[in-house]
């Protein structure tokens, strides 16, 4: 689903969206981990206007508002690719990082 959000389709990347929000909401806090390593891999994603990026991090927030306990022991790994987010030359993925959605 992560690949959708690069998808050209403007309706397709909305839909791909809202199914990974919906998805990670649903999803049992023993899972986090899981879902955590394919946002890193979405935060790592070059072009597409910044769109998946941007998303990987709304959704990485989601998960620790959600889990917290469980995100906490993968931090180490997510404070590297936030701070590579922060300093992205694409204005919306710069200011999703410092956004509290």
């Amino acid at each position: 689903m992560l690949q959708m959000l690069a998808e050209k389709d403007r309706r397709a990347a909305d839909a791909a969206t809202l199914a990974c929000r919906a998805l990670l909401e649903g999803l049992s806090t023993l899972s986090v981990k899981v879902a955590v390593a394919h946002l890193y891999e979405g935060m790592k994603v070059v072009g597409g206007g910044g769109r998946v990026k941007v998303e990987c991090l709304q959704l990485a927030g989601l998960l620790a508002r959600r889990a917290p306990s469980t995100m906490g022991p993968c931090l180490p790994e997510a404070i590297p690719l936030v701070i590579e987010c922060l300093h992205d030359s694409n204005a919306k993925v710069r200011s999703a990082v410092i956004r509290d959605p």
